[in-house]
C-alpha cells in the first residue's frame, strides 16, 4: 500500500508509504525470531520547495521504519531511519543534493546490534 498526499498548502508536500508482506514467509526462506518473517516498511516525508531564490531549493525531512526486516544475509534494514536533506536545481534536469541520515538498528534479541549509524550523502543527479 502506498499513498502520496500533496501539495499540502503552497510549497509543502507530504508523502507517506506503508508496505507489508501479504503473508508470513516459511521460516526456512525468511526467518525472524524463530518463525517465518512478515516484514513491513513505512516512511513519511515532508518537503518544502523554496521559491524566490536564484535557483529552486527543496528542503526535506523524513522518518522511516521497518518491522521483522533485519534478517542476516537477507533484508538487513534498520529498525528506524531519520533523514534531512537539501536539494538545489543547478539547471534544467541537473541537481545537487545533500542528505544526512541516522539509523537505529534492531535490538540484539531481535538479531540486530542495538547500535546506531550516521551517514552523509552528496549526489549530483542528471535527468534525461
Amino acid at each position: 500500500m502506498s499513498a502520496t498526499i500533496g501539495p499540502l498548502h503552497g510549497p509543502f508536500t507530504l508523502a507517506a508509504e506503508y508496505v507489508v508482506a501479504e503473508k508470513r514467509f516459511d521460516a526456512e526462506q525468511l526467518e525472524f525470531n524463530g518463525k517465518g518473517a512478515r516484514p513491513s516498511v513505512w516512511g513519511v516525508e515532508l518537503a518544502w520547495e523554496l521559491d524566490g531564490l536564484q535557483r529552486p531549493v527543496t528542503l526535506a525531512a523524513a522518518a522511516q521504519g521497518s518491522s521483522e526486516a533485519f534478517i542476516e544475509d537477507g533484508l538487513e534494514l534498520p529498525r528506524y531511519r531519520y533523514l534531512a536533506g537539501v536539494s538545489v536545481a543547478l539547471m534544467d534536469q541537473l541537481s545537487l543534493s545533500f542528505e544526512y541520515s541516522h539509523d537505529r538498528d534492531y535490538r540484539e534479541r531481535d538479531g540486530g546490534t542495538g547500535d546506531s549509524a550516521n551517514a552523509f550523502l552528496v549526489q549530483l543527479a542528471a535527468e534525461f
